[in-house]
């Protein structure tokens, strides 16, 4: 016989098990950034098509409802599993000409959120300041497998093009700026924000290695500006339209002032790309979520 408390408890386990096979599903799909140095990118992008594809019509009908967190079952979709794939179709497609970044992007989604939440869920007692709801444990498992995951993916993909020890920095640098953005409270997918983001940050700093006397040319400092005035207006709107709390208001006027400091125009046209399609997908579960 079964009562209340013992269904309750074997839900939370079920909870549990799903999480913990849908994060390692996560990491292993992550295996396949490796292979663009062989074949491309072109032919991964075909295969994220057919992944995203396969989740969002297949998938579900095939069992794969149970790895189906809580939220989704009862809204009748999950969204993530289809913001994966098309992350990396993104990640893909933008820095197609450069496919050592893409496959960092891509391992920084796989391995570093799927440490984090593994090792977070497992060990994280003690919460960040800035998010209660995130862990140091799984913070620094972000950080320490984004790092290796960048560093070896980079080194990989594009082998001797970069010195290891600045290489060893830079994976450094874009694993903790992806932690910061993955951990901050925001309202954004972080399996499309982050990946992105943090490899446009990656490149910034790719594009370093020649030296940081062009940090004082005058044309750098107009740019820094003219992108910190662009930032905080468009940041201000929205914090009023309710896409962005407070922090993460912060966060993207930061972010998006570097980007076109060192990409101009066209790379900061990418990063508003993903701030709309990314608050249109969100809004779209929410709006779900409210309905069921």
């Amino acid at each position: 016989m079964t009562g209340p408390s013992s269904r309750a408890t074997h839900s939370i386990d079920r909870g549990r098990l799903a999480e913990s096979s849908r994060q390692t599903l996560h990491i292993v799909s992550g295996l396949w950034a490796f292979c663009i140095r062989w074949v491309g990118p072109l032919p991964l992008m075909g295969l994220a098509l057919v992944a995203l594809v396969f989740n969002l019509w297949f998938f579900p009908r095939l069992g794969g409802r149970r790895l189906w967190r809580a939220h989704e079952v009862t809204a009748g979709r999950a969204v993530g599993i289809v913001i994966y794939p098309l992350s990396i179709v993104i990640l893909l497609i933008v820095f197609y000409s450069r496919p050592e970044v893409a496959a960092a992007g891509w391992g920084l989604l796989a391995f570093s959120d799927g440490a984090a939440t593994l090792i977070g869920r497992r060990w994280g007692r003690t919460p960040l300041p800035w998010n209660p709801e995130k862990s140091w444990s799984g913070f620094m498992a972000f950080v320490l497998s984004g790092w290796l995951a960048v560093t070896l993916l980079v080194e990989w993909t594009a082998p001797g093009r970069y010195d290891l020890t600045f290489l060893t920095v830079v994976g450094a640098a874009t694993a903790l700026v992806a932690a910061l953005l993955e951990s901050s409270p925001q309202k954004l997918d972080d399996n499309l924000g982050v990946p992105l983001l943090a490899s446009l940050v990656l490149v910034c700093l790719l594009a370093s290695g020649g030296g940081w006397v062009g940090l004082l040319e005058p044309s750098f400092l107009r740019n820094l500006a003219l992108g910190l005035v662009l930032n905080v207006m468009l940041t201000i709107g929205a914090y009023r339209l309710a896409t962005l709390d407070a922090r993460g208001s912060v966060v993207a006027c930061c972010l998006g002032t570097v980007i076109f400091a060192f990409l101009g125009w066209a790379g900061y046209l990418v990063l508003l790309t993903f701030f709309v399609q990314g608050s249109l997908a969100t809004r779209i579960g929410f709006d779900s979520k409210r309905r069921n």
